[in-house]
């Protein structure tokens, strides 16, 4: 079963787009939105988890305790459970690793193209606020670039030592692009 964390502040257009995906290759997956309903579901049961974005910034967690909550109790989770992070769950998995953001001054929300020869795609859909800063933090290995305000800025990575993923846009946005989460979850677990 696929674990998904439910981070958006609000109701949020692409955790719609999650969970048709999944539907649609039907996956079994479970919602949670607090620490309290993470503590209901067995970690042997869970497959993935999925985190996806959100309106809140990594700089301002403190903020939105549940959220904050929430990523600590699954941040206690084995580590070989594979983790795919989209936006705001990138940039989560990013800082989990010890890596830096930088906050852009304006953000953005459009299709860019995207380099890469790792990912079966070339452009996606962003909408972020907050981009890693170089260099990789250890175990971070970057897999996908993009032109993003006038820079070519990492924005999708690997940990090279757990099966942990991070795209800091939204391949759930479009049909197109659900070839990045086919790859993903498709992939044989690696050992920790």
């Amino acid at each position: 079963m696929i674990l998904i964390a439910n981070l958006p502040i609000d109701v949020h257009y692409y955790f719609a787009n999650i969970t048709q995906y999944l539907k649609r290759r039907r996956l079994p997956y479970v919602i949670v939105s607090t620490l309290q309903e993470l503590k209901q579901v067995r970690s042997d049961t869970i497959s993935h988890i999925i985190l996806p974005g959100s309106e809140a910034y990594m700089s301002e967690l403190d903020k939105h305790p549940r959220l904050r909550d929430l990523l600590g109790g699954i941040s206690k989770l084995p580590s070989s459970i594979p983790r795919i992070g989209i936006c705001f769950g990138a940039q989560y998995l990013y800082t989990y690793a010890g890596g830096k953001l930088e906050r852009l001054k304006r953000g953005i929300c459009s299709h860019r193209k995207i380099q890469s020869t790792a990912l079966p795609i070339t452009k996606a859909r962003f909408c972020l606020h907050e981009v890693p800063m170089k260099p990789a933090p250890p175990h971070v290995e970057y897999i996908a670039w993009a032109q993003l305000q006038g820079q070519v800025r990492p924005c999708a990575f690997t940990y090279t030592n757990r099966p942990w993923y991070g795209f800091f846009f939204h391949p759930e946005a479009d049909v197109e692009t659900w070839t990045i989460l086919d790859t993903v979850i498709n992939k044989p677990k690696r050992e920790t």
